[in-house]
């Protein structure tokens, strides 16, 4: 297979992330068939065969540096393999050197000389163009193209002939000249795309703003079309990112309007449904209800035109239940029910994979929340353990986890308010061991604390006042290890609240004065947060 670009990393240093990183970014740019990144690319077979295969056919060599790559002997890797460098610059690649950490990128020059010369973080390519601009190469190509015409009538065969010659001289002139134009737009894209994953805000603005004014200058053409409305699509996103709302609802409006120009196909009407999607979500956010309402709706309209494929059938899905969300925030209930059944219907004919399956399970859940809301309580329960036995097929990952557990954790207290407290407890038991599982963070502490609230408190109502006990001194050990905020000191100040009084139940005064004393001195602390003076 012939390659473009060869990335190259020491694996041993920790750059495989960042090489899957840039892989990723240059894949979007020149396709994923163009970028060898071992740990895609490599088939069976001799490795150092594939290896050199690549670095022949690539035109461009990426090494990535770090800064233990940059700290190893000289006489050992630095960055990537010494090999595929040497055979980079014996070769004459074109190479780029990208520095992740600050000071590596001279570390390795310093012992490493003839790295002198590489492209620093952004790719070789240079496109100079003494053409700017269109109007008057294609007014001449027309000029000449008339003059031939008429030739034609009066049957100057030979002038008309050389005529229609020049015309197309002139167009091919023009569609070389577009074409580096192209070329260049892309460009920009892709290091607008790189700068923004390194985090250098400035850059990417710049080279964003760059590349909206090259592609302006490209004919309305179906592919020049489509590629402009990337480019503004992409920095609308980012500028949503940063907080720019502005910026970004005016670049998603203009990548709209160019793609409202595009032919009706289903990979140009995806990509209109999907922009639609991000504006509505936008206005949405800022509060403009109304024309989040509009928008969402135009999608939807449009991704049913498209095929029942699981790519098609996805968004579509995701717009109806962003609607349901919607319209359940604005109190129409009927609709939104409406909207969350329609929406589940389309996720059960998708694939079943991680994603697909979390998707569903999570509109159960908002149609429970839903149906429990309007009192029917046995759909809430019917639908909140479906999405709960979808969640079991899933991986055993920490975010598949928590969400399993966090939804455990809400049918145990639906069942409660409900009376069924043998159910209740049970499920509040299992919440509590899939959280025991997680990774120690705040937030996945504070949920565990949570659990463990919830289940004392059940306890509490039993009169198994022991185990109550138990549960509530673990909560507040827990929510002691997490750093201080409004949420967690009224927790803290509750939990031990309660554990004060059954101390009291028990006999043991001396701590539940202690306790009752800090439930009192934590409240104090969250009222001076709430009402600082």
């Amino acid at each position: 297979m012939a390659y473009e670009w060869f990335i190259s990393y020491r694996r041993k240093s920790g750059g495989e992330n960042q090489a899957r990183q840039v892989a990723e970014i240059l894949s979007k740019y020149v396709g994923e068939d163009k970028v060898f990144y071992d740990r895609v690319s490599m088939r069976e077979g001799n490795w150092r065969d594939q290896i050199n295969d690549a670095l022949n056919s690539a035109e461009h060599f990426v090494l990535l540096v770090n800064e233990a790559s940059a700290a190893e002997d000289q006489s050992n890797n630095i960055g990537g393999d010494r090999y595929e460098i040497e055979y980079a610059l014996k070769n004459g690649k074109k190479i780029s050197l990208i520095e992740y950490d600050k000071n590596s990128y001279d570390e390795v020059i310093k012992k490493y000389p003839s790295l002198k010369d590489a492209q620093k973080v952004t790719f070789n390519g240079e496109y100079n163009f003494a053409f700017e601009g269109n109007t008057e190469p294609d007014n001449l190509a027309d000029l000449y193209n008339a003059i031939a015409k008429v030739e034609e009538f009066t049957n100057n065969f030979c002038d008309a002939k050389m005529h229609h010659e020049k015309a197309l001289e002139v167009v091919e002139s023009v569609e070389k000249k577009y074409k580096a134009l192209e070329r260049e737009c892309q460009k920009l894209l892709y290091d607008a795309m790189l700068y923004e994953s390194f985090g250098d805000t400035d850059a990417a603005i710049e080279l964003y703003e760059e590349a909206v004014k090259t592609g302006r200058k490209l004919p309305e053409t179906p592919e020049y079309l489509n590629l402009l409305s990337r480019v503004t699509s992409n920095f609308a996103k980012f500028q949503e990112c940063l907080g720019n709302t502005d910026s970004a609802k005016k670049h998603y409006e203009e990548s709209l309007e160019i793609k409202r120009k595009l032919p009706e196909t289903p990979e140009y009407l995806y990509s209109l449904a999907a922009t639609l999607g991000h504006l509505a979500e936008l206005e949405e956010n800022l509060g403009d209800t109304d024309s989040a309402k509009k928008h969402y709706e135009e999608q939807i309209e449009i991704s049913r035109k498209l095929p029942e494929t699981p790519q098609y059938l996805d968004l579509l899905s995701i717009a109806i239940n962003n609607l349901a969300t919607l319209e359940y925030n604005l109190d129409d209930t009927d609709s939104a029910k409406r909207h969350l059944e329609e929406t589940i219907e389309i996720k059960r004919k998708l694939p079943e994979i991680p994603e697909y399956l979390d998707r569903l399970a999570g509109s159960l859940c908002n149609l429970a929340t839903l149906e429990y809301n309007l009192d029917d309580t046995d759909s809430a329960i019917k639908h909140r353990q479906e999405s709960i036995d979808i969640k079991r097929k899933l991986p055993e990952t920490p975010e598949y986890l928590d969400s399993l557990s966090m939804d455990i954790n809400n049918l145990a207290m639906l069942e409660e308010n409900l009376g069924d407290t043998d159910s209740a407890k049970r499920h509040y038991e299992e919440a509590v061991e899939i959280k025991r599982k997680l990774p120690e963070t705040p937030q996945c502490l504070d949920s565990l604390a949570a659990s463990l609230a919830n289940l004392a408190d059940l306890e509490k109502k039993l009169g198994d006042t022991n185990s109550a006990i138990k549960h509530f001194k673990e909560a507040v050990e827990i929510e002691r290890q997490i750093p201080e905020t409004s949420e967690t000191l009224i927790h803290l100040s509750s939990c031990l609240a309660f554990l004060s009084e059954l101390e009291i139940k028990i006999g043991d005064t001396d701590s539940a004065t202690k306790h009752f004393a800090e439930a009192l001195e934590y409240n104090n602390e969250f009222k001076k947060i709430k009402n600082p003076q």
